[in-house]
């Protein structure tokens, strides 16, 4: 009996498994962040080159 209520006291793999989901939570919101802000850039890159292309240089 003794060994069955250590075994269900134990909890050295709950530390392990919040840091797992909080390295996954950050990935995810890294990849969201980087997926918005990158459209945001494409958009300001186009626009450039849109202007670059305008100009007609003698």
């Amino acid at each position: 009996m003794n060994r069955i209520s250590l075994k269900l006291s134990d909890r050295s793999g709950q530390g392990l498994s919040e840091y797992i989901i909080l390295v996954m939570l950050i990935a995810v919101c890294s990849i969201a962040a980087s997926r918005m802000v990158g459209s945001t850039i494409k958009t300001k890159l186009d626009t450039i080159n849109q202007k670059l292309q305008e100009i007609h240089i003698p």
